[in-house]
């Protein structure tokens, strides 16, 4: 089985406007591992909000499936801190799966980050970005320099 980057968007506290430029960005990122990695697997294009055709243990046997056995790099972007957002992180983490974590600057450097999220022993990569295009760019030389 070949393992890709999993594309987690955090986007359950955003606004339906903010949810589409996440999503927008969650697909470039994708995109930019499918050129350099060769496959991705983005989270929002297969468990959208809400998800009313799975239950919540049909959901998390697939996501824990899913990361502990076909993932090679958990990517996170921080849209909010949802609840989701650190369970996701800490199952990356207990799959030995390494994690990068991208966050605007403002989040990485106000303290506005729960300490249990920004402490998780998994995060091996932290991309601080002003705009969407300075993560591409940073995450872009991460992939190239890391995993090809």
């Amino acid at each position: 089985m070949v393992k890709v980057p999993y594309i987690y968007g955090s986007m359950t506290a955003l606004s339906e406007s903010e949810r589409v430029g996440m999503r927008k960005f969650c697909e470039q990122l994708s995109e930019l591992c499918r050129s350099y990695v060769g496959g991705s697997f983005a989270h929002h294009e297969h468990y959208k909000v809400p998800t009313t055709e799975l239950t919540p243990e049909q959901s998390d046997l697939l996501i824990r499936r899913r990361l502990g056995q076909e993932t090679s790099l958990f990517v996170a972007v921080a849209g909010d801190y949802s609840f989701d957002f650190g369970v996701m992180c800490e199952m990356a983490y207990r799959s030995d799966v390494p994690i990068v974590l991208i966050n605007h600057h403002f989040r990485f450097y106000s303290g506005s980050m729960p300490k249990l999220l920004a402490g998780n022993p998994g995060i091996m990569h932290r991309i601080a970005y002003e705009q969407y295009d300075d993560a591409l760019s940073k995450f872009k030389d991460y992939l190239i320099s890391n995993w090809t």
